[in-house]
């Protein structure tokens, strides 16, 4: 057993199986990772590697993602998130569109 959880350390995700991994829509989590922040608070991107010279080459950590993930903001009142964004709606633009 600690030989598999040696090798899971050890395993590269591309930026498809890093989403895939935390749950994020693919191309959200592309988007933002290209901006270098996530949401309305501009949480850092977490980390990766980049194994040649293009961003076919971009690779993630299992064990970094689950280090982001754990440190990324969380709020238990609904009315505390929408205070630290400014009051802004996660779906401001479906609203405006509509």
């Amino acid at each position: 057993m600690a030989t598999e959880e040696k090798k899971n350390n050890k395993q590269l995700l591309t930026t498809e199986e890093a989403a895939n991994y935390l749950g994020i829509e693919y191309t959200y989590f592309r988007k933002c990772r290209n901006k270098g922040y996530f949401g309305l608070d501009k949480y850092p991107a977490p980390a990766f590697v980049n194994i040649g010279n293009s961003e076919k080459g971009i690779r993630y950590r299992p064990v970094v993602l689950d280090k982001w993930l754990e440190d990324y903001p969380s709020y238990t009142i609904p009315a505390q998130f929408f205070k630290q964004t400014g009051g802004q709606s996660m779906n401001r633009k479906l609203k405006s569109k509509q």
